[in-house]
C-alpha cells in the first residue's frame, strides 16, 4: 500500500493529542489512490487531499503506476 507519507512512522502520542485536526494527522497515512474519492467527499477533505494530489502530479502518476504495474 503507498502512502503520501514516505516514513511510514505513525504520529507520536503527542501529536496525536496535540493536532487539532485529525484529518491532517491520517491524511500522510491514506493511499494516494483514495485522494481522487476523498476529494468529492466535502470542502473539507478538498482542502486536505487536492493539495496532495496536484502538488507533484508526476510523483502521484509514479506512486499509482507502483501499485498497478
Amino acid at each position: 500500500m503507498e502512502t503520501g507519507d514516505p516514513g511510514g512512522l505513525p504520529p507520536s502520542y503527542q501529536e496525536a493529542t496535540t493536532r487539532p485536526d485529525w484529518l491532517a494527522l491520517v491524511a500522510p497515512y491514506i493511499p494516494v489512490r483514495d485522494y481522487f474519492r476523498l476529494i468529492r467527499v466535502s470542502k473539507r477533505f478538498y482542502q486536505q487531499f487536492a493539495p496532495r494530489l496536484w502538488n507533484d502530479p508526476f510523483a502521484v502518476i509514479r506512486m499509482l503506476k507502483q501499485h498497478h504495474g
